[in-house]
């Protein structure tokens, strides 16, 4: 059950908010860098 659940999670997470989470890491990682 913990299975199915973490594959709909990650399926809508990745429709989702794949993008803005990315961006949202470059954004940290920039910030972090300099």
């Amino acid at each position: 059950m913990h299975y199915d659940v973490t594959i709909t999670m990650h399926t809508t997470f990745t429709q989702q908010n794949f993008d803005l989470v990315l961006n949202l890491f470059e954004t940290f990682n920039f910030w972090i860098v300099t």
